[in-house]
């Protein structure tokens, strides 16, 4: 029905490519309705679920709660957490799985027993300064900034689901950001599309982002 594309060099956050579906033709824009004509990489927000793993894998590394070689049960494919089971998709038994293991089969019970050794603290205050929840406040208008509610608003299921990508929403440019942080060596980079500036009579100027910020 819809998708959005974003390409974005993970060293110092330039927007190379950009682009929405359904599309529209700007010169006949009055003919397409304002669904057509929405940037979907910075206007839609959704739940960004498995691809949200990486963050909680990174925070586990990043504070020592983890290492690349250490393996995690995931018993028979589901764990109980707040009076609730949570299963592993199409109720998969993978057994003990490495963090890299546990990306490959995007195990929700392996990334969920890596979150909450976390808790719900170090989960809050990674993800936050991931840019989860906040505007990566890019050169263009009508960015949304997702929904990651404060701790005080957390259930005791939260821990978990946000773990594995649930109860937090992205748009695509942050979901884009995580990932060049985990890309360049942990550093959250400024997006944006506008790199120099030239006057009518030719003078150009460089436009300058800020500098990245160590996640």
């Amino acid at each position: 029905a819809s998708g959005s594309v974003v390409v974005m060099d993970p060293s110092n956050g330039e927007i190379l490519a950009m682009a929405s579906a359904p599309d529209f033709d700007p010169n006949a824009f009055q003919d397409f309705p304002p669904e057509a004509r929405r940037n979907r990489v910075i206007a839609d927000a959704y739940e960004p679920g498995s691809t949200f793993k990486i963050v909680t894998g990174s925070l586990a590394l990043d504070n020592g709660l983890i290492s690349l070689d250490e393996t995690i049960d995931t018993g028979d494919g589901s764990i109980r957490v707040a009076n609730t089971t949570i299963t592993e998709a199409d109720h998969h038994r993978y057994g003990a799985l490495t963090l890299g293991g546990i990306f490959e089969h995007s195990s929700n019970i392996g990334i969920i027993r890596v979150g909450l050794r976390l808790g719900p603290s170090r989960l809050f205050t990674g993800a936050t300064s991931f840019g989860v929840g906040q505007s990566t406040e890019v050169d263009l208008p009508g960015e949304n900034p997702g929904i990651f509610r404060p701790l005080s608003r957390w259930s005791a299921l939260s821990n978990a689901e946000i773990s594995m990508g649930q109860e937090v929403s992205l748009n695509a440019l942050q979901l884009a950001r995580i990932t060049a942080a985990v890309a360049n060596g942990g550093l959250l980079v400024h997006p944006h599309l506008v790199t120099k500036i030239v006057e009518p009579g030719g003078e150009a100027r460089a436009v300058t982002p800020p500098e990245p910020a160590r996640a």
